[in-house]
């Protein structure tokens, strides 16, 4: 028996882990990093499209396109305070044709709405709407968010974005797995 092939699946096995354990130990550069937190926009009155009421309509058009922020927390919080003020795009939700780049700007924050599904069954008088997208800005890594939008009058309406950034573990999880598929592919030679 070869004793040098024996523990070659071993050393292969140790090096991917140091190599696994330095990238999870480095320091993280700054810019690099997911963003944290959820803000929370207020706005003004709007006009229902494709419908008669909350109950049939396809889309909203906003009469100002102007939020505010009535808070934030984390990494949004940091540049999204109190009476912060943004912009928000008209759009038809039922269906949502396509992504709208830019949906919502507001603090250096761009939101990019890729899903939107208004919560069934609806009724003639109230309206909430879910969705999920990007947000990007102030040097953070673009991050998976979810979006919520709620109203029960044309006068007012609220929006929340939660990023929803990918956990370290599942990043340390996926490099293991390929210094492991690295040591397979080796082993097979």
């Amino acid at each position: 028996m070869n004793i040098t092939k024996l523990f070659r699946p071993l050393g292969t096995l140790i090096a991917s882990t140091a190599v696994i354990a330095a990238l999870a130990t480095a320091p993280a550069v700054t810019n690099a990093a997911s963003v944290t937190g959820t803000m929370t926009l207020g706005g003004g009155s709007y006009t229902l499209v494709g419908g008669t009421d909350f109950s049939d309509a396809t889309g909203i058009s906003f009469d100002s396109t102007t939020i505010v922020s009535t808070g934030a927390t984390d990494a949004l919080g940091s540049t999204v305070g109190f009476g912060t003020l943004g912009t928000v795009a008209d759009f038809d939700f039922d269906p949502l044709a396509s992504s709208i780049a830019g949906f919502i700007e507001i603090g250096g924050w761009s939101f990019q709405l890729d899903t939107a599904t208004a919560v069934t069954p609806r009724s003639t008088g109230e309206l909430f709407i879910g969705g999920t997208g990007t947000l990007t800005g102030n040097g953070y890594e673009a991050t998976a968010a979810r979006w919520s939008f709620s109203s029960n009058n044309l006068n007012d309406y609220s929006m929340t974005v939660t990023a929803v950034p990918v956990p370290a573990a599942a990043w340390l999880f996926a490099s293991g797995l390929l210094g492991l598929a690295g040591a397979a592919r080796r082993r097979a030679t």
